[in-house]
């Protein structure tokens, strides 16, 4: 399984990448 960190900043980065198309 992925770590829990990764996940994290997996996330935050999807989140900035929609912050900037939508």
């Amino acid at each position: 399984m992925v770590n829990r960190r990764c996940l994290d900043r997996f996330k935050v980065f999807i989140s900035q990448g929609l912050s900037e198309f939508f």
